[in-house]
């Protein structure tokens, strides 16, 4: 089974489990700029003639997300994940991902920026804590990248969103075997067809009255 969290595979095929821990390192940066959710976006204007000029403004509205994609035979280059986001608002996005050293197997953040249909939902990742299992009779491997991130924001429909969570990132796969033993080496290749990669997150997001509306929440 996988280690990210079955609320957060809502929408993602199952993939391979993982134990021993390997240890910690760094990862992720700040968010630009990308796309993101189709509906209206965030404004602000004048009130209607008949209105009063001091009328209070609406709260936010909070809620858990959860984000799951999983990518079959990904690419060694910048694979990119497509994701289902679910909870606050609904959605489609992607997120672009990379290899975190070509001396093993993590995948690592390329680009913090969710992109959401026309939008984009920028976080940023903290420290990550590494995990891998490798089974030494069939020789499947798996290898998670786990990490804090924070919204710091967004555009269009996501202008002024805040929250924080966990993400994970799974690399799992089929390794061939040489002189009789598993190859997991950094260079080691997947058996063709049996590589797959996942990205989850979880946790609470803050729209602003107009985003929240405007999401279908």
């Amino acid at each position: 089974m996988s280690r990210i969290p079955t609320t957060w595979l809502l929408c993602a095929a199952g993939v391979a489990g993982l134990a021993c821990t390997a240890g910690c390192g760094g990862s992720g940066g700040s968010g630009s700029s990308g796309g993101g959710q189709a509906s209206a976006s965030v404004s602000s204007g004048s009130q209607p003639s008949g209105a009063g000029a001091s009328s209070a403004t609406a709260p936010g509205r909070s809620a858990a997300e959860a984000l799951a994609g999983t990518l079959n035979s990904p690419p060694g280059t910048a694979p990119v994940v497509t994701f289902k986001a679910t909870g606050l608002f609904s959605a489609t996005g992607t997120v672009t991902l990379k290899r975190c050293s070509l001396s093993n197997h993590y995948r690592c953040i390329a680009d913090p920026d969710l992109a959401l249909g026309p939008d984009v939902l920028h976080l940023k990742y903290g420290r990550s804590m590494f995990t891998q299992f490798q089974e030494a009779s069939s020789c499947n491997g798996s290898y998670a990248n786990r990490m804090p991130y924070t919204i710091t924001g967004g555009t269009g429909a996501y202008a002024g969103a805040s929250g924080h969570g966990t993400a994970e990132i799974e690399f799992v796969g089929t390794f061939q075997k040489v002189n009789g033993k598993c190859d997991f080496g950094g260079q080691a290749k997947p058996i063709t067809g049996s590589a797959r990669l996942s990205y989850g997150a979880h946790g609470p997001v803050t729209l602003p009255p107009a985003a929240s509306a405007s999401s279908g929440a």
